[in-house]
């Protein structure tokens, strides 16, 4: 029996991923079987196992593929130093561009936004994912000084406010992914000042509030708001108001909130409302955070 290289083994995890994408696809991710992967990859249920413990694994590995090339390029950028708005800016169209037009990335999304709804099994699988850089974001007030910080020099200047809480409640800790935070109020801000470039006097308000045992987070422009025939559909892929809009960024936000146990609302309250909950910190309750 010729020994296995590890050309062989590499070869035969990708066939794998290649596999789980397109079965999973196919019959949704709880209707499909590891055996049903092992078929499709023409290899054995024990060369499946070699690679991969069980679902969960194969499924992260899945996004991982797709995912952490993306997120090293943009935690590259984020820790230069000086002004990386515009930089940012050009490597979010970027990240949005490859999803659009990458044939993998779509399945990837397709399957982890349509066809994991209804998979139990899936749950710990999808909090796995989350929870890789999932901490209590204690101070709330620091991450939010740092994203605004990029955008200092930006047209539509950005106020923070803290609705009507004062000291500790004004920025209530909140249990999310630190980058996957980053990335939907970056995505949400650069929508409200894409928003505003026809207006004279541009306006973005930030506002952090206590809502029961939820923090909301709210982005109001002054703009013109949300056209009446995108409001409803805003979150469904590929739906764009912008000529070279990928109809993205807001279906991959909702999509991080969701998985973050919390809502998202678009709404228009003089101009162009976004409006996410999110979950607070239970104190001696959350471990790992």
């Amino acid at each position: 029996m010729a020994r296995r290289t590890k050309e062989d083994a590499l070869a035969t995890r990708t066939a794998l991923l290649d596999a789980a994408e397109r079965v999973f696809l196919q019959q949704g991710v709880s209707r499909t079987s590891l055996a049903d992967i092992a078929q499709a990859a023409s290899v054995t249920r024990g060369a499946l196992y070699w690679h991969f413990k069980d679902k969960a694994a194969l499924f992260s590995a899945m996004l991982d593929r797709v995912a952490l090339p993306l997120s090293a390029e943009l935690e590259e950028l984020l820790n230069r130093e000086g002004d990386v708005l515009a930089p940012w800016c050009v490597q979010m169209r970027h990240v949005l561009h490859q999803i659009a037009h990458d044939a993998r990335a779509r399945r990837v999304l397709q399957i982890v936004m349509q066809k994991a709804e209804h998979a139990q099994d899936l749950g710990p699988v999808l909090e796995r994912h989350v929870a890789r850089h999932r901490m209590s974001i204690d101070s709330l007030r620091q991450l939010l000084d740092e994203i605004l910080g990029l955008y200092e020099n930006s047209r539509a200047p950005i106020a923070i406010t803290a609705g009507e809480a004062s000291g500790a409640d004004a920025m209530p800790p909140v249990l999310a992914d630190t980058n996957q935070l980053r990335q939907v109020l970056h995505n949400v801000l650069t929508n409200a000042q894409d928003a505003l470039v026809e207006v004279a006097e541009p306006r973005i308000t930030l506002t952090v509030a206590r809502d029961g045992a939820r923090a909301r987070l709210t982005v109001a422009d002054n703009g013109s708001g949300f056209p009446p025939q995108i409001l409803s559909r805003a979150f469904e892929p590929y739906v764009t108001t912008k000529s070279k809009g990928t109809g993205l960024g807001l279906a991959i936000v909702k999509k991080i909130v969701d998985d973050h146990g919390g809502e998202i609302r678009l709404a228009n309250n003089h101009g162009g409302e976004v409006s996410i909950w999110l979950p607070l910190v239970v104190q001696n309750a959350v471990k790992g955070s």
